[in-house]
């Protein structure tokens, strides 16, 4: 298998009742290494020999124990400098419909909350998770073709 192409993923997750949709956003711990205290999307590494989708799945469940119904692709590429490496890193962004809102946290996160689209402002900080749920909105949540970003395990 070839080497990744990517370290990290970003994971959106929603969830609609009644034809209102509403994302989760998850607040890091003050004691994380990175961004302490600031609201986010899911995040986390690739490990080896996996694949980038796979990663996406996997860190919904370590972060906060949710199932899904549907997994798709955000035609969006994240990216962000990692001053520490001197480097850019390039992020594959994935949205899942969940099929409820029971989360339970790792002890990564401290709160989550699920907002509205209008609000997402209020508690993303980093401009690639913002742009991300911009594409997801149009593209997937908005869009009747959203089938077409649909990945189909």
């Amino acid at each position: 298998m070839l080497a990744n192409k990517f370290s990290t993923i970003q994971l959106h997750p929603f969830y609609i009742n009644e034809g209102s949709t509403e994302y989760l956003v998850l607040k890091r711990n003050t004691f994380s290494h990175f961004y302490p205290g600031m609201w986010q999307v899911i995040t986390g590494k690739i490990e080896s020999e996996e694949i980038a989708y796979k990663a996406a799945l996997r860190e919904l469940n370590e972060e906060t124990s949710l199932d899904y119904k549907i997994l798709y692709h955000i035609p969006y590429i994240g990216s962000f400098y990692d001053w520490q490496n001197d480097k850019v890193e390039n992020i594959p962004c994935f949205a899942v419909e969940l099929n409820s809102k029971d989360v339970v946290l790792s002890n990564e996160h401290s709160q989550f909350e699920f907002v509205k689209f209008e609000k997402l402002g209020n508690f993303l900080e980093l401009p690639s998770h913002l742009n991300a749920s911009e594409h997801l909105k149009k593209c997937i949540i908005d869009n009747p073709n959203r089938n077409n970003f649909r990945i189909k395990l």
